[in-house]
């Protein structure tokens, strides 16, 4: 059985859903339409692949948090355009959160901090890699926005 940690709070899950919120925008902000399928390996997913991926876990939190099993793999958006990526992306994204930060059930923000916060990081960062390999000048740190 998931706990989560005793001292996390929804405060403190709604910041880490926020920040990789933004850290998530930032890092396809801008992104050139031409390298959606460059992979910095073979083995690598796309950033066409990754946002699709993305809208999967989404998915996922929302089928567990209702009780279901989600079935990995079976999760497909048809139309792969950048444009409609992104939008599926915000949208599956804000009810994920929702349902992470809206049920009494810690199942629920256990959810929202391992397939939201910390996936949604995970996945920022290979992007990040990516766009320096295609643009040595990008400036990384633009993915923390500005305080």
């Amino acid at each position: 059985m998931c706990t989560i940690i005793p001292a996390m709070s929804h405060e403190h899950l709604k910041y880490a859903l926020d920040q990789t919120k933004m850290q998530i925008e930032k890092v396809f902000e801008g992104f050139p339409e031409a390298d959606l399928d460059a992979k910095l390996h073979d083995g690598a997913m796309s950033p066409r692949e990754t946002l699709e991926h993305l809208c999967e876990c989404y998915q996922a939190v929302l089928t567990d948090t209702e009780g279901g099993k989600h079935d990995w793999g079976s999760f497909s958006i048809a139309d792969k355009s950048f444009a409609n990526l992104l939008k599926q992306r915000d949208a599956m994204r804000a009810q994920a959160v929702e349902a992470a930060l809206n049920e009494d059930d810690e199942h629920a923000a256990m959810y929202g901090f391992n397939y939201i916060a910390l996936h949604d990081a995970y996945h920022v960062g290979q992007i990040v890699q990516l766009r320096l390999k295609l643009n040595p000048d990008w400036n990384a740190y633009e993915i923390y926005g500005s305080e």
